[in-house]
């Protein structure tokens, strides 16, 4: 099973947070995209499970530390050209939102990279959590990067890494 997760939230719930570590523990594989980079910013075991928190400073975090930018292009090169995420991409241009001022947890295999100085340089991985694979794809906040032939076959890729993983589970 494939939990996805796109927008942000910050208040989370004791029984939620015991929910995601169980998800994780039961081998859930967790797929995010851009703004969940933003979510539950005060508790720091959801940004091990994801693979880094928007801003950089001292836990709890603040949504208002880290930084962003809208609107500008973006040159994505593969840092992995033979995982199965990037598999039969190229480098490519996008037009999108870059975050910055974020930390990377250790432990993740980068996938993506940019080198432009409003975004992080990492700008995908893959990492385990307890039993799951996660995967974290930072673009992805308007049409402009859905209609990017790239990234929908970054995330068709990411939708099929986890459902092959899941299918060699159950055999």
């Amino acid at each position: 099973m494939l939990w996805f997760f796109y927008d942000f939230w910050q208040t989370i719930s004791e029984a939620e947070k015991n929910a995601y570590l169980e998800l994780t523990e039961s081998g859930k594989d967790l797929l995010f995209l851009h703004h969940s980079l933003v979510s539950f910013t005060s508790w720091t075991e959801f940004s091990k499970i994801r693979g880094g928190p928007y801003p950089v400073s001292n836990p709890p975090y603040s949504v208002n530390e880290g930084h962003y930018r809208h609107d500008i292009d973006l040159l994505i090169n593969i840092y992995d050209k033979n995982h199965p995420v990037t598999s039969g991409i190229g480098d490519f241009m996008i037009h999108d939102e870059g975050y910055s001022n974020i930390r990377i947890e250790d432990g993740i295999t980068p996938l993506l990279k940019t080198s432009h100085p409003d975004c992080a340089e990492m700008f995908g991985w893959t990492l385990t959590y307890n039993n799951s694979k996660v995967v974290y794809l930072m673009g992805g906040h308007d049409k402009q990067a859905y209609t990017n032939e790239n990234y929908k076959k970054l995330i068709r890729n990411s939708l099929n890494f986890i459902i092959r993983r899941n299918q060699d589970k159950k055999d």
